[in-house]
């Protein structure tokens, strides 16, 4: 579990208003369970972090723990009691750090899955990962 929030961690709550189009970028995808369900997608700048692209481009964004932690994204809330949690990955691995310290970097990819944790999170590229075979 404390891997899970601390992939989760995030400063800030809110939401975005209207969202102007991205030239050069990298994708980024928030899905539901594996990447069973796509929430959204859109291209995030380069050089800014993963929790301001999250705030820029989702609709409502909660927090917990004095908005350090995501807890929903627009509408889809984390629960401790399934152990379902939001992970956020860079180029298909589990982040490690919380999203405002992973900076894009040109040919990243972002993923904000929720989906059920048991243990810790894999170190290597999660085969469910959306941007995995392209």
């Amino acid at each position: 579990m404390a891997a899970a929030l601390l992939a989760t961690a995030a400063a800030g709550c809110g939401s975005s208003g209207s969202t102007p189009a991205v030239k050069h970028g990298v994708p980024m995808e928030v899905t539901l369970d594996h990447g069973k369900t796509v929430v959204q997608r859109a291209t995030v700048p380069y050089g800014s972090n993963a929790m301001l692209d999250l705030k820029r481009d989702a609709r409502s964004i909660g927090t917990l723990f004095d908005g350090r932690y995501v807890s929903s994204i627009d509408g889809h809330s984390q629960s401790y009691s399934s152990n379902t949690y939001w992970i956020v990955y860079v180029n298909c691995v589990a982040a490690n750090v919380g999203a405002t310290q992973i900076t894009v970097k040109k040919g990243d990819t972002i993923w904000w899955d929720l989906r059920h944790v048991v243990g810790p999170l894999p170190t290597t590229a999660d085969p469910a990962c959306p941007f995995r075979h392209r």
